[in-house]
């Protein structure tokens, strides 16, 4: 008798514990349900306000942010080349930023040429000169880059560098 009634104890808690789970994992979907409401609800809140940020930012009035984005070191040209093909200011900001671009980064690739091929290990004053060089003009390329980048969003004129803007007026992307 005492072992049927252990029995029955037993299957009494299992079936208690069954009921537990059970309620627990209803209360468990409920909040999962609500936060998939809740995730859906933000991410469309993101998306929408992202389309109003991007309407915003693509009016003429802003032409000079993509403008000056064009100066951003080595890659920034692309972005007014690309996103503001409507803008003559951008277009150009976006020549001269790849024009210059491509200058101040051949400029270290051929003074390190320079030194591999024609300068022998001995001669370490002229490995610093060129090092000092390298360094130089990409100390010159970022003057011009945040000169350039301060005239587009100040003044909304192209700062014409001598030889970069003979170049970028050519220059058909």
């Amino acid at each position: 008798m005492p072992l049927k009634k252990l029995t029955q104890r037993i299957d009494g808690k299992r079936d208690a514990l069954k009921r537990t789970v059970a309620a627990r994992r209803a209360q468990l979907q409920a909040r999962i349900g609500e936060a998939r409401a809740f995730a859906a609800g933000r991410i469309e809140f993101g998306v929408r306000k992202f389309r109003e940020y991007r309407t915003i930012a693509f009016l003429p009035e802003n032409a000079r942010f993509f403008a000056a984005a064009a100066y951003v070191p080595f890659v920034g040209w692309m972005l007014p080349l690309y996103l503001k093909e409507d803008s003559s200011f951008c277009q150009e900001s976006g020549k001269q930023g790849f024009v210059l671009a491509v200058f101040f980064a051949a400029i270290p690739m051929a003074l390190s040429l320079l030194g591999v091929l024609f300068v022998p290990k001995d001669a370490r004053i002229v490995s610093l000169v060129l090092a000092i060089l390298v360094y130089l003009s990409n100390s010159v390329y970022l003057v011009l880059c945040v000169i350039s980048a301060f005239m587009a969003i100040r003044t909304e004129r192209l700062l014409a560098v001598p030889v970069a803007a003979s170049y970028a007026q050519r220059l058909q992307l």
